[in-house]
Order: structure tokens, then sequence, then C-alpha cells
């Protein structure tokens, strides 16, 4: 579950155009989301979210 949703975090992130210090500065004002949660946004978010959302290797990848 944590996995699924840190995809969509760093996915939603993506389609949203956020850099990677605008999703991270967003990430931090969730006091009440554990950091584990948070890191793996963020980690989904670098290595472009659900595969690169059509089930394909990420972008770059």
């Amino acid at each position: 579950m944590l996995r699924l949703r840190a995809e969509l975090d760093g996915l939603i992130a993506h389609l949203y155009g956020l850099t990677e210090e605008e999703f991270s500065h967003i990430l931090s004002t969730f006091p009440l989301v554990a950091e584990e949660i948070k890191a793996a946004a963020l980690g989904e978010f670098k290595r472009g979210g659900l595969a690169g959302a059509d089930g394909g290797p990420p972008p770059g990848g």
C-alpha cells in the first residue's frame, strides 16, 4: 500500500508540473504524514512515478 501511495503521489506531482524542490516543500507541510511516506513519494517522483504511467519503464530508463 505504501508503494502504491508513493507512486500515485509522485505521478500527481509530475502531472501538476512540480519541480523536485516544489514537491519536497509541499511534502514538508504535512506534519501528520510519516517521514517514510514522504521519502517514498519523493523517491517515486525522482524515478518518474508509476513506471512512466503507461506500465513501461520510467522516463530515461
